[in-house]
This record gives C-alpha cells, structure tokens and sequence, in this order.
C-alpha cells in the first residue's frame, strides 16, 4: 500500500514538473488554481490515521501529508503561493 502511494506522488510529481516545460497556458482546473490563486482540499474528519482533525480543528494525517506534497508542485507549476481551502 505503501509503495501505490509513494508511487502516485511520484507520478503526479513527474506529471507536474512536465506541465511546466510543455504548456505555457494552462487549461482546466489547473488553470482555476492559478487564476484563483485557492487550491482546494477535500478530506475526512475521522479516518485516524489517514485524514482526521487535530486539537486546532486543522485537518492533519497520512492523506493531507500526500495533499500538501501535491500543492507544492502545483505551486511550482503556477509559479505562485497558493491558499489552501480545506473542505470537509
């Protein structure tokens, strides 16, 4: 299981860092996320570990670490700071 979710954050990785050589203008969501400057976030509340609420009310677990590496290479690719909305 462990090696599925490394392989699909580095494969999402590869794909991200390939967007940025390849389109100059970007299209679909990925063009929402830049022109908004908000990349939005949906999670669990109470899948310990994977996705759950710490004692702040911030979602935190194994999931929103995977989420987080994801908004960083987006971030790269819309060569911005993004805000991140988190949706329960």
């Amino acid at each position: 299981m462990k090696n599925k979710i490394l392989g699909l954050v580095a494969g999402l990785s590869l794909v991200a860092s390939a967007t940025t050589t390849v389109a100059a203008e970007f299209t679909g969501t990925l063009k929402k996320i830049a022109d908004s400057g908000t990349i939005v976030i949906g999670h669990r509340e109470s899948s310990v570990p994977f996705a759950y609420l710490d004692e702040n009310q911030k979602p935190i677990g194994y999931s929103m670490d995977l989420c987080h590496r994801i908004v960083d290479d987006v971030e790269k690719v819309v060569g911005k700071s993004l805000n991140v909305r988190y949706v329960p």
